[in-house]
């Protein structure tokens, strides 16, 4: 008696193989989810900010995209990591109003 593929056993005694468990996680890149899908597959999924089949995953760079992060035309885009975007125009902002309130609380005390 031999075990079939994707399980574990003398041939008498047989256990789905979950590769999601070992080390090599299945063979999904280190910023994907594995998903134990039965004995001995898995379906790999890129996490959220990472692109790919799940095998590889690539880093989205949301300035680089069509809609440059939401960014306005009038802002830089600034790459923070996958998926995430700084606004220069949204820091300079609230910095102007932390400082108004700053200033506000001091004229009221």
């Amino acid at each position: 008696c031999l075990c079939r593929d994707g399980y574990n056993g003398d041939g008498h005694s047989c256990s789905p193989i979950n590769l999601c468990l070992k080390s090599s996680r299945g063979g999904c890149d280190t910023n994907a989810e594995c998903v134990y899908v039965g004995p001995g597959n898995v379906s790999c999924v890129c996490t959220d900010g990472w692109t790919g089949d799940g095998k590889v995953c690539v880093e989205i760079n949301n300035c680089q995209l069509e809609g440059r992060g939401g960014c306005s035309p009038n802002a830089d885009c600034n790459h923070i990591g996958p998926g995430q975007v700084g606004w220069n125009q949204f820091l300079f902002i609230s910095r102007h109003y932390l400082f108004s309130f700053l200033v506000l609380i001091q004229i009221l005390k």
